[in-house]
């Protein structure tokens, strides 16, 4: 089975990078259109396995209803 890693150095599975969070102002601003606001905190997530992912991503759909 071939295995993909993310970084020769660790045996790291799953790296999560998060983003800036949303500024007030920007938070404001979409408020006044009508908007809401969903993505407060942003994170994105690069996997070794694709098993994993799927995974993962089912187990966030199941607490979060994200799909």
């Amino acid at each position: 089975m071939e295995v993909f890693h993310l970084d020769s150095a660790d045996d790291e599975v799953v790296k999560a990078k998060f983003g800036p969070p949303k500024g007030f102002p920007r938070a404001l601003e979409k408020m006044t259109q009508g908007k809401t606001l969903t993505d407060l905190n942003r994170v994105t997530f690069e996997f070794e396995d694709p098993l994993l992912m799927a995974l993962c991503f089912d187990v966030l759909n199941k607490k979060y209803s994200i799909y």
